[in-house]
């Protein structure tokens, strides 16, 4: 069983190292940047092509665009964990301190 301590917390390569952490100057929301191409959600280890209609959505990728490599996506996980501590309505009042952030991945021991 991979544990998710095992796995890098790095970004695949330096493209995607680049494209997901592009910052513009005349932006302050990377979704209005025509230069941000890629999110990265660290809450779910996850990456995205963005989507640029003026809200925050992105579509996730499973590999890296430019490298090729298979990419992380926890987000199932996420839930899962949630639910098993009985948690189904999910706002800011119900989700757990470790929850709101990578934390409860990084801290995880198995998968």
């Amino acid at each position: 069983m991979i544990t998710v301590k095992d796995w890098s917390k790095q970004h695949c390569c330096p493209a995607m190292q680049e494209h997901s952490e592009h910052r513009c100057a005349d932006h302050a929301n990377r979704s209005e940047c025509g230069d941000a191409l890629i999110e990265y959600v660290e809450k779910w280890d996850c990456y995205g092509l963005i989507v640029h209609d003026g809200g925050s959505s992105i579509v996730k990728i499973q590999f890296c665009p430019w490298c090729g490599s298979k990419l992380r996506d926890l987000s199932d996980l996420y839930f899962t964990r949630l639910e098993e501590l009985g948690i189904e309505v999910f706002s800011a009042e119900n989700i757990p301190e470790a929850f709101r952030s990578s934390l409860w991945w990084r801290d995880e021991t198995d998968c």
